[in-house]
């Protein structure tokens, strides 16, 4: 559980640096124009990598929890 935590952590983080260097403007008769539409698609990829952060980040810890917790009561 904690190699799949960190490695949605990981993705997660990269997810949201990419998403966050998506382009939200676009050229229109010479002007550069703000699109509604591209920054709710930013905004999407932006939540999706927070999940992927957060539900990272839970299974790290519940890994580490549970591997500690196995340790301290395994029987000799």
């Amino acid at each position: 559980m904690t190699n799949w935590g960190l490695g949605s952590l990981v993705a997660g983080i990269v997810w949201l640096i990419v998403s966050f260097n998506m382009s939200t403007s676009i050229v229109i008769d010479g002007k550069l124009v703000t699109n509604v539409f591209l920054i709710a698609a930013r905004e999407s990829q932006m939540n999706m990598g927070w999940l992927l952060v957060v539900v990272g980040g839970v299974f790290t810890f519940l890994g580490v929890a549970r591997k500690r917790y196995t340790n301290k009561h395994r029987k000799p």
